[in-house]
C-alpha cells in the first residue's frame, strides 16, 4: 500500500495521519506535456507588459479579488500592462464589479473560458502570471505557464513553496504571502525588469527540469 503526495504540504500531512509501517508514503509532484521549446519564445512585442491569469473564478480558494487590486497598485507604479483574465466560475459576477470600481479596469479584459491551445497560445505570449491563491494542492497553471516561459507570480501556497528557493527559480517564480498585494505588485515589476529572453528561458529550464511528464 502506499499513499502519493503531489507537493511536500501534502506529503507531509499524509505522514502525519500515521497510516503504519505498511503504507509507504512517497512524494510525487505532477507533470505536464511539456510541448515544443519554441512556444517558450513567442512573447508578443509591445508596450504594454502582458500578464495572464487562468482558471476556476472561484474566491474562496482562487482569491481572485486580488487581480484588481494588484492591476490597481501596478498602475500606482505606472507600468503600462494587460492583465487577461481567462476562466469562469462562481465568482464571475463580484470579480466584475470589482474590475469596474477600480481605477486599473480599462487595463483588465475578462475573457471567459478559452480552449486548451488558446490558453497556451495566451501564456506563450505573456510575461507574468499572477497567482494569489489562498490555497492550492498543486497549480497546473503554474507548470503550464513556465512550460510556456511565462514567469509566475505566486502566493506561498502547496506546490509553489516547494519551489520558491529552487536555483533554477530565480529569474522566473516570485513568491509572496497570501494576501500582499505590495509584494505581488513589487514582483510583477521585478519581472517585467528582466530581458524577455532571460525570463523565458529560465522559465522553460525549471519546467523541464522538474515538470515533464
Amino acid at each position: 500500500v502506499a499513499a502519493v503526495g503531489i507537493s511536500g504540504r501534502v506529503h507531509h500531512r499524509i505522514e502525519e495521519l500515521a497510516l503504519g509501517t505498511n503504507c509507504a508514503v512517497v512524494h510525487i509532484p505532477l507533470g505536464i506535456d511539456l510541448g515544443c521549446a519554441e512556444i517558450a519564445r513567442e512573447e508578443l512585442q509591445a508596450d504594454q507588459l502582458r500578464l495572464v491569469w487562468v482558471g476556476r473564478l472561484d474566491e474562496d480558494s482562487k482569491r481572485v479579488s486580488d487581480l484588481p487590486r494588484i492591476a490597481d497598485a501596478l498602475r500606482g507604479q505606472n507600468l503600462p500592462f494587460i492583465l487577461d483574465i481567462v476562466g469562469d466560475g462562481p465568482s464571475r459576477s463580484a470579480l466584475q464589479e470589482a474590475v469596474s470600481a477600480c481605477d486599473a479596469r480599462d487595463s483588465i479584459r475578462l475573457n471567459g473560458w478559452q480552449s486548451a491551445s488558446a490558453v497556451r497560445n495566451i501564456l506563450a505570449q505573456s510575461a507574468v502570471l499572477p497567482l494569489p491563491s489562498n490555497r492550492e494542492r498543486m497549480p497546473m497553471v503554474m507548470l503550464e505557464a513556465l512550460a510556456c516561459g511565462c514567469g509566475v507570480v505566486a502566493s506561498r501556497v502547496s506546490g509553489v513553496e516547494d519551489y520558491e528557493a529552487h536555483p533554477l527559480a530565480r529569474g522566473c517564480l516570485w513568491v509572496h504571502d497570501v494576501g500582499d498585494i505590495a509584494r505581488a505588485a513589487r514582483s510583477v515589476v521585478a519581472a517585467a525588469a528582466l530581458p524577455g529572453a532571460q525570463r523565458r528561458s529560465a522559465a522553460r529550464a525549471l519546467a523541464e527540469a522538474e515538470f515533464s511528464i
